[in-house]
């Protein structure tokens, strides 16, 4: 769960960088408009807002998915190019329609006063519109964004293959104890509570009593599975949604919503362990 929320905190900034510095690049060039056309610097700037803001969202979701759905059969790169013209196709209605409203259209034949005029004068133009989207909204997005894009899917396949690999190794790991839980209740381990000479074994299927000393259980299980966070409660790693923090104390919130204790004996490695999935 940290490193979901860790990459997506990364995409948005990521993203933010790339709109900003597309923007200015075309605000700079004053590629866009008619040609030799003196226009107000604020409408090219607002111009060139819309253009990457409605360009971009469509190139990333498709070149994106292309990348991630065909990479393993063909280039990565041509994934991207060809999911990048694929979006030109809405990019190309979306972001004269938005300009037009806006009032920042170009002047010349660009500009028109009533609706029929606009979607015929779109009609006309919209090859012209397509074609530049295609390319120089390509060329753009891959010297921005593809080299980021290669780096984080290949990351995300390595991070879900080791995960499957991990969980595969801790239900071998495991299976001696879930085996002592009714079958509907068996699943990936959560957490374990002590109850008097009960262990209550938490599972994302359930929970349940199992007779058997508290020690025992956590001493039969990976170290590197979980953790002990207070003297009655051992939890998996992977099972931690967010951590609570009030005043002096600490309280473990699993994914299925449940809420442990932290003793102060343990509050350090929890701290150190979830640092970021602390809230205040």
């Amino acid at each position: 769960m940290g490193n979901l929320r860790k990459s997506t905190d990364n995409l948005w900034l990521h993203s933010a960088l790339v709109c900003t510095v597309a923007v200015l690049i075309l605000t700079a060039s004053r590629t866009i408009g008619t040609v030799g056309e003196e226009r107000d610097p604020f409408d090219t700037f607002v111009h060139s807002v819309i253009l990457v803001g409605v360009s971009y969202p469509f190139q990333t979701l498709f070149a994106s998915t292309a990348m991630s759905m065909f990479g393993a059969k063909l280039p990565l790169w041509l994934c991207a190019i060809v999911g990048c013209i694929v979006a030109a196709i809405p990019a190309s209605v979306l972001s004269p329609t938005i300009s037009w409203v806006a009032g920042v259209m170009p002047t010349g034949e660009a500009i028109v006063e009533t609706r029929e005029e606009f979607f015929q004068n779109v009609s006309s133009r919209l090859h012209y519109v397509f074609l530049l989207f295609a390319t120089l909204g390509t060329l753009f997005w891959m010297l921005l964004n593809y080299r980021w894009w290669v780096e984080h899917l290949q990351g995300a396949r390595g991070t879900a293959e080791q995960d499957r690999q991990n969980e595969e190794a801790a239900s071998a790991d495991v299976a001696h104890l879930l085996r002592k839980l009714p079958v509907q209740k068996r699943g990936r381990l959560l957490a374990l509570s002590a109850e008097q000479h009960y262990v209550r074994v938490r599972t994302e299927a359930g929970e349940d009593l199992v007779l058997m000393p508290f020690s025992e259980a956590i001493a039969s299980l990976p170290n590197d599975l979980g953790m002990r966070i207070h003297r009655s409660h051992w939890v998996s790693r992977n099972a931690v949604d967010k951590v609570k923090a009030a005043r002096s104390s600490l309280m473990v919130i699993l994914e299925n919503g449940t809420e442990l204790p932290v003793s102060r004996s343990f509050s350090g490695a929890v701290r150190e362990t979830w640092s970021d999935l602390i809230e205040s």
